[in-house]
């Protein structure tokens, strides 16, 4: 007898627990009672919020502000403003062509601060297609160049516009109207007088004889 109730002693409050827990599961209380604690724990987060209103206000405006800073700092960028970038990047490497590619491409993204993913993607997508594709690129060039002219003839910057067109409509099957539309764009802002006329002769012989494929 004196070792149940040392037993009991050393161990009742485990029992009790088990055997309420049994009764619970047994007569199915336990949905009213997890009720009963949520209920319990709201008011308590209420009360707490009521009694601490100034502080948590302060808390809330501090994530608020966090988030809102998370946000501005990646600058959504429109599909012709994306293109431009791409452009000018195009443009750097015909000036000098880099000794390590993907290095130079993750500076120029550093350095105008592109943090926007879609524009990112695309850029990086553009180089590396322009890259891999050079060769077929260029020869679709000087097919439609007139008979005297030769690709050294072109300037840089017409060179550039027309690299990043074609490979839109060749490899990456942009309607061929969006992407002439947005080569000329791009020659009027920073191309010659004649940019824009050559631009377009170039690209409509090259989307003929897409079609024509």
């Amino acid at each position: 007898m004196e070792g149940f109730k040392n037993f009991w002693n050393q161990y009742k409050g485990a029992i009790i627990g088990i055997v309420v827990a049994i009764l619970i599961l047994c007569t199915k209380l336990y949905d009213l009672i997890i009720g009963c604690v949520v209920i319990i724990l709201g008011a308590m987060v209420g009360s707490y919020v009521q009694k601490n209103k100034d502080i948590v206000k302060e808390k809330y405006k501090n994530l608020e502000g966090r988030m809102l800073e998370e946000k501005s700092s990646i600058k959504i960028m429109k599909r012709s403003a994306i293109r431009e970038a791409a452009f000018k990047l195009i443009y750097s490497f015909e000036i000098q062509e880099p000794e390590n590619l993907e290095e130079q491409i993750d500076l120029y993204l550093e350095c105008e601060e592109i943090t926007d993913k879609e524009a990112k993607e695309y850029i990086i997508d553009a180089i590396n297609g322009i890259k891999q594709h050079t060769d077929e690129i260029n020869n679709l060039i000087k097919k439609n160049l007139k008979a005297d002219w030769t690709l050294e003839r072109i300037s840089k910057v017409d060179f550039s516009i027309l690299k990043l067109a074609i490979y839109e409509i060749k490899y990456k099957e942009l309607p061929y109207k969006v992407a002439i539309n947005e080569a000329l764009e791009i020659s009027k802002k920073y191309g010659e007088e004649t940019s824009r006329n050559f631009i377009n002769g170039i690209l409509a012989s090259v989307v003929k004889e897409q079609i024509a494929e």
